[in-house]
């Protein structure tokens, strides 16, 4: 997917899409990393979905609050949302 016609996709609608198709250009053994962008709130949903796309059992996440100007609150909550999840 082109740049151009990432952005205006994502442009389209509030809510996050997911491009399910890999490039043409990469063997899908060569594809070693997932990167999952939303945003606009979370929930226990969202992060089981997140979990299953890594496909390993306890796998690490990377949240990322700077929207919330690295709100200690925000990062609280998304520690205190993955209590009892395999995270």
């Amino acid at each position: 997917m082109k740049r151009r016609d990432f952005i205006q996709s994502t442009t389209l609608a509030g809510l996050p899409l997911i491009s399910i198709k890999q490039p043409d250009t990469f063997a899908p053994s060569e594809v070693k990393r997932k990167i999952f962008i939303f945003g606009g709130g979370r929930d226990k949903d969202i992060t089981r979905y997140l979990i299953g796309l890594t496909q390993k059992e306890n796998p690490r996440i990377c949240f990322l609050p700077t929207a919330t100007g690295d709100n200690p609150a925000s990062i609280n909550s998304w520690y205190a949302s993955g209590v009892d999840l395999p995270i």
